[in-house]
């Protein structure tokens, strides 16, 4: 299988640590776009954003995810401009391959218990959701968002239900060009 290195801004490190906590380079809820991606609580650069996501520079990458049920919900990543998938194009499809809607068979798949915690995370998504778009905005605006929001279903992101805070990939050891998303919970 070929070898290459992920860009530091994306490459999950456990050495990267705060006391018990592990520390990403990139400060991001994958519920959010990925403009609210932050490093040291500044944006990213355009100049960091275009960077290539590995070295040597690949044409296609893909991202799976322990925590979603099955394998068609991996995210296919592939160049917007150029012929190499950079480090904002990982983000870009990331996000967008969260925002998939749930099929009725797949929501049908899940136990009861999980279906409760999935709704529990929709919910609180779209409250959040709302204020975010309505900022500086009244309350009718607020409400408007939010049922825009809930009337798009549940989405994978759910599926995640509190662990949406990105800590990294890592390469997988199955599949060429693949990586797997490590996540971690997000305070409430």
């Amino acid at each position: 299988m070929p070898q290459f290195l992920l860009h530091h801004a994306l490459a999950f490190n456990p050495q990267r640590r705060h006391g018990y906590s592990i520390e990403p380079y990139l400060t991001w809820d994958v519920r959010y776009p990925p403009t609210y991606a932050s490093h040291d609580r500044y944006g990213l650069s355009s100049s960091m954003l275009n960077q290539p996501a590995t070295n040597p520079p690949v044409p296609v990458f893909r991202i799976v995810c322990g925590l979603l049920p099955h394998r068609s919900w991996s995210v296919e990543v592939v160049p917007r401009h150029g012929r190499v998938v950079t480090v904002g194009d990982v983000l870009d499809a990331l996000y967008s391959g969260l925002r998939h809607r749930v099929s009725g068979s797949e929501w049908a798949e899940a136990s009861r218990s999980h279906q409760a915690r999935v709704a529990e995370a929709f919910y609180s998504r779209a409250r959040t959701t709302s204020y975010m778009y309505s900022r500086g905005k009244g309350e009718k605006e607020r409400a408007y968002y939010e049922e825009k929001e809930k009337s798009a279903g549940v989405r994978r992101v759910d599926w995640l239900v509190r662990s949406t805070v990105f800590v990294g990939l890592t390469p997988s050891v199955e599949r060429a060009y693949t990586w797997t998303l490590t996540l971690k919970r997000a305070e409430k």
